[in-house]
């Protein structure tokens, strides 16, 4: 369907007519004036929501980032497991944590993914259980202030915020453990 026009009678200063009569005769000043009136018009009408749909790139970029930082995660606590477990840990530690890893079998990337088990944990919670056997030969005796403490003293008070990281935590875990199959061959 064809556009229809309406006629309109427009004011403008003085100079700017002496400017406009200095442009080419080709210039449509009703086509230009229609432009900036359109676009004022449509500033001040209401906005329509637009649909927010993620896309199938918007997506996949979100996961490499993802699974980039959680990489990262894993290196970084990796190499914090495999220097607590070299400098700081005591062998009766590293042996349980040992034992406890080959127990768990399909169990143990299940620990550092809460969300995605349905594995009933103690009080501890999953990353807690692990480090209940690490502290103590009776994991069930002990207690919430104990994993802090533990935590604290292998990772340090400034990095509090990475026990919630399954990933770094998983890294740690795994890192001690290659510090202890390392010492041990080494026997």
């Amino acid at each position: 369907m064809p556009q229809s026009y309406v006629r309109m009678t427009i004011s403008i200063p003085a100079d700017v007519r002496k400017r406009m009569d200095r442009c080419p005769k080709s210039t449509n000043w009703s086509a230009l004036a229609a432009e900036v009136f359109s676009l004022e018009a449509d500033r001040h009408q209401p906005k329509r929501p637009r649909e927010l749909k993620m896309s199938q790139v918007d997506v996949a970029r979100l996961r490499k980032s993802l699974e980039g930082s959680e990489a990262e995660l894993y290196r970084e606590g990796r190499v914090e497991g495999f220097d607590w477990a070299s400098k700081i840990a005591e062998a009766p530690q590293l042996k349980r944590l040992w034992k406890y890893r080959q127990d768990a079998d399909e169990y143990w990337t299940a620990h550092f993914h809460e969300e995605n088990s349905s594995i009933q944990w103690s009080h501890l919670g999953p990353i807690g259980t692990v480090i209940a056997a690490i502290v103590s030969d009776d994991p069930e005796e002990v207690e919430p202030n104990e994993i802090s403490e533990f935590f604290d003293d292998a990772i340090g008070e400034e990095n509090v915020t990475l026990y919630d990281e399954g990933e770094f935590m998983r890294g740690f875990f795994e890192g001690a453990i290659e510090a202890w199959e390392q010492a041990v061959s080494m026997m």
